[in-house]
């Protein structure tokens, strides 16, 4: 070691190098690992401050190094400085990976604190802009571990917004820039080992539940990963939405291992333990793997490896694109940053994997192949020209693939409109919309003239839809209303459906008491004795639901471009008047004979403190997808709020609530005493206005909305489509539109 103590403007130089500032004091040179230590003031006791700048970096400032700032507390100095070596090593690789225009550098933060909030970050941040603006264009940074939105902001102001490539003054998210480049080698790798990027197979283990592994659990979710389980020292930080917590990564089975922690995890042991099956390693970490040994053993199981030079480059993408375009940096579109970034990773990695012949011993031989000359443009220099053959147009988007999203699509079409239908999912109707599923019911008993009448006109275009796509959507099999008089519900009541048909001349039958409904329906014996009165609309039945979005989809033909996996960050309604209400499902196994007497049915009865009185039954033939091995099965659902309007679905509990399940349990041991155990359970999600009627209307000069279904929309499905499209096409519509106007009175926006 040795201080340098000379000018900037001095003629001394360290090999050859530009001459050093007299801030620092020289800890290593690069011809001992490759890479310029040095250390900087720091103005606090128990902390130290070390920059790494890779030999090919240092000194020249139209190639800078580049690497974030990571604050840690090192168990002693050599560990601090090996780390800042380590890193800046391997950021010279991801840069040269995809020519960013960057080479390597590092800042490591060596805290003798356990507790990293007794740190003054704020005077912490000056130091580190003091090195800096030393370096003179030498090196810019951005965040690391520990090290986050508010130092970056200490950061620019001392720096006086230089040197600092941390998304400021920008919505791009850097940690989910690199979760999306983790996404896209996973997609890359899967698709040149198996031919598609299809992972509903697969089952992930995300070790690492920090934001960057919190999003790509999230993604691989959306993707349509058969299972994502996550690991995180923290366990409440495992818990993501959709995603199954683990307490331990390294002894738990997977196919794919997603590292997205601590660098070094994957001991020789560990990779020589970890559960058989797995196939595949990518991730977020740098340096996964502890030493080479560890490495070798993995590829000797045949698991296959790409190297974090690909799988965790997002953010240094991102920094190429703020480097040589600042502007476009600031005001692009984020999604659009992170799908450049996982186009590009996907597409490296799924090379990577092909120069390898698909042999995991192959890739470190191979990996010249994927890196570009050091000569040419950086890479920041195509993402517009990736955003200009990656943008489309379109007369109409849809946004929603769900019940009236495909509907829309569907009516448009009839009308020779084009469309692009963007849903989030990994499919039309995914598992996760409320329009997923068997079957829902339609019927035109209700107890309001204007629905009923709807629900006719509607009837005749589900007939279009069957037609246009050959496809049987209807099944009719009656509908039995019955229960107390507890008023009228969102779905109607018995009364006042009975006085609805009686209006509209529609054929029913009537059940005055609950012994007469016994006797006309066998399975619900439990009715008997109970003041209950029942309406029954034979003309009724169900609608197959997911296969209906499908079908009009279908119907729609190449009018209709569907992009699923899609999301829409940049549209941003707010509205406090809804709810979000939710209908557990639950299916019973009941023998074949039985399953013939019970009808579908909705039954009324008052509110318990938790559900909604309303309780749905479906027949056999409305359960397609559980009908295994000649069984039959029926499938019981009841209403319950979700307590009040959320902030995103990724809050929603698609298990459901235990609580209603018992109650669900409870019913039917009361009113199906003839059926068998149950086999599963399940949650679905609607929204419901205050008056429960759809909010169906324009709220911009090209913008119409469909909201608010409120447990009753799909029946009306194509009409529903039909009327959106008047509202998009300025022609009258096929209904009064009035009562779904977005600014009745019931409603605020």
């Amino acid at each position: 070691m040795g201080m340098v103590s000379f000018a900037p403007s001095s003629l001394k130089t360290i090999l050859g190098l530009q001459p050093l500032h007299e801030l620092f004091t020289v800890i290593e040179h690069p011809n001992e690992r490759g890479a310029m230590v040095l250390e900087a003031p720091v103005d606090q006791d128990g902390v130290k401050l070390y920059i790494a700048i890779d030999s090919d970096s240092y000194g020249h400032v139209d190639r800078p190094g580049n690497g974030g700032i990571r604050l840690l507390n090192y168990d002693n100095t050599e560990d601090a400085i090996d780390d800042a070596v380590r890193l800046a090593k391997g950021m010279t690789r991801k840069h040269d990976m995809f020519r960013t225009g960057f080479s390597g550098a590092k800042v490591v933060i060596k805290s003798d604190h356990k507790d990293l909030s007794v740190i003054q970050r704020k005077g912490l941040m000056e130091d580190a802009a003091r090195a800096l603006q030393a370096l003179e264009g030498g090196m810019y940074t951005g965040c690391d571990l520990n090290t986050g939105d508010t130092d970056m902001d200490y950061l620019v102001e001392a720096t006086g917004e230089q040197f600092v490539l941390a998304g400021r003054n920008s919505r791009v998210d850097t940690n989910i820039a690199t979760a999306s480049s983790v996404i896209g080698s996973i997609l890359g790798t899967v698709e040149a080992m198996n031919g598609s990027t299809d992972i509903s197979e697969i089952t992930f283990t995300v070790q690492g539940c920090g934001k960057v592994g919190t999003t790509v659990a999230k993604e691989l979710i959306r993707y349509g990963a058969k299972c994502v389980q996550t690991c995180d020292l923290f366990p409440e930080c495992a818990k993501v939405p959709g995603c199954t917590p683990i307490k331990d990564w390294a002894s738990t089975a997977c196919d794919f291992l997603v590292p997205c922690a601590n660098s070094l995890a994957i001991t020789e042991e560990v990779a020589a333990t970890f559960p058989d099956g797995i196939k595949y390693c990518v991730g977020a970490t740098n340096s996964p793997f502890a030493n080479a040994n560890a490495r070798a053993i993995f590829n000797e199981r045949g698991v296959m490896h790409i190297p974090e030079s690909i799988s965790s480059a997002g953010a240094i993408l991102a920094d190429s694109v703020e480097w040589y375009d600042i502007d476009l940096y600031q005001t692009v579109e984020p999604p659009l940053m992170y799908g450049w970034i996982r186009d590009i990773s996907r597409d490296k990695a799924s090379k990577l994997a092909l120069f390898a012949g698909r042999n995991p011993s192959n890739v470190a031989s191979n990996l010249s192949q994927v890196v570009p000359s050091r000569d040419g443009d950086p890479i920041g220099k195509e993402f517009p020209e990736w955003i200009e053959e990656n943008s489309m147009t379109t007369e109409t988007l849809i946004i929603g693939g769900g019940l009236a999203g495909t509907a829309t699509a569907f009516s448009l079409a009839q009308k020779g409109f084009d469309s692009i239908l963007v849903e989030q999912g990994s499919s039309i109707a995914p598992p996760t919309a409320s329009s997923n599923g068997d079957s829902r019911m339609y019927r035109k008993m209700y107890s309001n003239v204007f629905f009923s009448k709807m629900a006719a006109q509607a009837l005749e275009r589900w007939k279009d839809v069957e037609e246009i796509s050959g496809e049987k959507l209807l099944e009719e099999n009656g509908l039995l209303f019955y229960g107390e008089d507890i008023g009228e519900t969102v779905e109607g009541s018995v009364l006042g459906a009975k006085e609805v048909m009686e209006s509209l001349n529609l054929p029913h039958k009537f059940y005055a008491t609950g012994d007469e409904i016994a006797d006309a329906y066998p399975a619900l014996e439990g009715c008997r004795g109970k003041p209950y009165s029942g309406v029954c609309e034979d003309t009724a039945g169900h609608i197959r639901a997911s296969k209906a979005c499908n079908a009009m989809v279908n119907a729609a033909g190449d009018k209709c471009n569907v992009k699923v996996n899609t999301k829409l960050v940049s549209l941003n309604i707010e509205g406090k008047d809804g709810k979000v209400v939710a209908v557990q499902w639950a299916h019973y196994e009941v023998d074949n004979e039985v399953a013939a007497s019970i009808p579908q049915a909705f039954h009324f009865r008052k509110e318990a403190d938790i559900d909604g009185g309303l309780y749905y039954v479906f027949p056999s033939s409305a359960t397609e997808s559980v009908q295994n091995g000649g069984k039959a099965y029926v499938k019981v659902g009841v209403d319950f709020p979700t307590g009040g309007a959320l902030n995103n679905m990724e809050a929603f509990d698609y298990d459901g609530s235990k609580d209603i399940l018992k109650l669900i349990d409870g019913w039917v041991e009361e009113h199906l005493p003839s059926v068998g155990n149950r086999i599963d359970s399940y949650c679905h999600p609607y929204t419901m206005t205050k008056d429960s009627y759809f909010v169906m209307d324009k709220v911009a000069p090209n913008v119409a909305v469909f909201s608010g279904g409120s447990g009753r929309a799909f029946k009306f499905g194509p009409l529903l489509g039909d009327c959106m499209t008047s509202l998009l096409t300025g022609k009258e519509a096929p209904v009064d539109l009035t009562a779904f106007s977005a600014k009745r009175k019931e409603l605020s926006f």
